[in-house]
């Protein structure tokens, strides 16, 4: 997470999701929190998901959800 500016306790925010990268068996998402009413932004993050079984062995993303799954350029710097 990149702190990049305050938000009070009662300020809307806004938190925006993509998918920055995909593999056979991780997904990297991006974030942007804004602030709900000027939309400046509040804080970048990125979090990377790996796949794994019942047993946390790695394994494949199965297609159906990789398909679902498109990676975009990122809307903010990161």
């Amino acid at each position: 997470v990149r702190f990049r500016a305050a938000a009070r306790y009662e300020d809307p925010i806004r938190v925006r999701c993509w998918v920055r990268d995909i593999s056979s068996r991780r997904v990297i998402f991006g974030y942007a929190v804004e602030h709900g009413d000027d939309g400046k932004l509040l804080a970048t993050a990125e979090t990377s998901l790996m796949a794994v079984d019942s047993d946390y062995r790695r394994t494949k993303i199965p297609e159906p959800v990789r398909r679902k799954l498109v990676p975009i350029a990122d809307p903010v710097r990161i």
